[in-house]
């Protein structure tokens, strides 16, 4: 299958290259806007590269793309590509505004188009055995969950040469970057559309950067589940946090490093322990299998898309204004 890559300065790039050469294909070409990143990135991969994404997708007609961007241009890229009826799947968050999203999910829809969102914990071990059985009708009823997803502090993205990481408004901070994961999660297992905000807040004074060091915030679904979250750049740079509880009326399912965890029954105290393979190798595998298939995404893009609804609700009850870490100049950040 000709598969390329569209913006690969971004620091996952890496990994989808290598996810592609472990189960035997390659990235026949990738585009790169930005001068410096599209340097960086030749060292490691030269071949048939790209300044302009459009000029690569009308020079070589590939059968999938694995798009990557600035978070505040994804929307932009995942329109063209729905445009031009190319496969896809891409990076979350896919932009920071769900109003300019939706447009495109639904062009998506209606064209029966493959296009998919890179929510690829869904496919971590733990978090993939939750989901089995959800579908097998043995989770049983939600009640609480916590994600956590802490991370040493925002400078490494200088030194990976993605600096607009540290821009609000193009990049939308933690929040928008670690949030997706947490949030697609828990309403993918609940098995619901939306949630109400309950309480959110940020700190913002740990590096002297514009954008947030740390967001928490507590939602409520619509049948009752309390999603509490935690996201940031808070941590140090040798030390990361990352972890969920998951609550229902069957069982009690834990992690301490976001992949792989241990689930307990209720009823009778049985555990069992889940572990596994990198995700991201079987993210793409299955993506590949299911375009060659003929079936849909890992995940649609209309999740990405009620995902990025709660999050924005977030930023505006941190911020009262656009969204933690977007207009952020509304209030002091150290």
């Amino acid at each position: 299958m000709k598969t390329a890559i569209v913006e690969a300065g971004h620091w996952h790039a890496p990994s989808y290259f290598a996810a592609l050469k472990s189960v035997g294909h390659e990235a026949s070409c990738w585009s790169e806007s930005d001068p410096a990143a599209r340097a960086r990135r030749q060292q490691e991969h030269p071949g048939k590269v790209y300044d302009d994404y459009r000029r690569m997708l009308e020079a070589e007609r590939s059968e999938l793309i694995l798009a990557f961007g600035v978070h505040d241009e994804m929307t932009q890229i995942a329109a063209d590509l729905v445009a031009m009826a190319v496969p896809f799947s891409m990076e979350k968050p896919m932009g920071l505004d769900p109003d300019a999203l939706e447009p495109v999910v639904r062009a998506a829809e209606q064209k029966g188009a493959f296009a998919g969102a890179d929510l690829v914990m869904r496919q971590h071990p733990i978090f993939a055995r939750l989901g089995e059985l959800r579908d097998a009708g043995e989770l049983g009823r939600i009640k609480a969950w916590r994600f956590t997803l802490l991370a040493g502090g925002p400078h490494r993205y200088v030194d990976w040469g993605v600096e607009w990481m540290l821009q609000p408004e193009r990049s939308g901070g933690p929040l928008f970057n670690f949030g997706p994961h947490g949030v697609d999660l828990f309403l993918w297992l609940c098995g619901e559309d939306e949630a109400e905000i309950v309480a959110a807040d940020a700190i913002s004074d740990l590096h002297n950067v514009a954008i947030d060091d740390y967001v928490t915030f507590t939602v409520r679904t619509p049948r009752g589940a309390v999603g509490v979250f935690e996201v940031g750049y808070a941590m140090l740079q040798a030390v990361s946090q990352q972890g969920m509880c998951l609550m229902t009326d069957r069982l009690v399912a834990t992690s301490s490093d976001g992949s792989n965890g241990e689930i307990v029954w209720r009823e009778d105290e049985r555990t069992e322990k889940v572990e596994g393979k990198s995700a991201r190798d079987s993210f793409v595998a299955e993506t590949i299998e299911r375009l060659e298939t003929g079936r849909e995404p890992i995940v649609a893009l209309r999740a990405m898309l009620n995902t990025l609804r709660v999050l924005r609700a977030v930023g505006t009850r941190v911020t009262g204004e656009n969204g933690s870490s977007v207009g952020q100049d509304a209030r002091p950040t150290g």
